[in-house]
């Protein structure tokens, strides 16, 4: 079964202060084949990006840091190619007012047809009433 999971849920199943079991789920299913991650390619960059403000702001030891790099660099991600639907990327972002890097995600999750989830109860709000497949984080079976 394929997934799209933004770097709020994933990021959830490794930070000390925000962990969550669903996220972890996700994280167990991934490993145990049992589910595809799949996104833009820009959550590779968000991961990162995350672990290195995390530890900036002393959220994260050095080590957990440089063990959450390695880890999150190894996920075999399928990636989503959405360039063509930057038009789509836009459309979305002015209709719910978020950001282009989230109509991404709910871009990749129609183009592959699955669910997409988010810990990020800002952007599910925003969409839940339109978009059935947008799912919280905490929703994840």
């Amino acid at each position: 079964m394929d997934i799209v999971a933004d770097a709020s849920a994933i990021l959830c199943a490794y930070f000390p202060d925000e962990l969550s079991p669903r996220a972890k789920k996700i994280m167990l299913d991934y490993a145990l084949g049992r589910i595809n991650l799949c996104g833009p390619r820009l959550l590779i960059l968000e991961l990162i990006n995350a672990c290195l403000v995390a530890a900036r702001r002393r959220r994260i030891s050095e080590e957990i840091l440089l063990k959450m790099a390695k880890e999150v660099s190894s996920l075999q991600i399928l990636w989503v190619d959405i360039e063509k639907e930057a038009g789509t990327v836009f459309s979305l972002s002015r209709k719910y007012q978020i950001t282009a890097y989230d109509a991404a995600y709910i871009v990749s999750a129609r183009l592959k047809g699955c669910e997409f989830f988010t810990a990020d109860e800002r952007l599910y709000n925003a969409v839940k009433h339109d978009l059935n497949f947008v799912r919280l984080l905490g929703e994840y079976e």
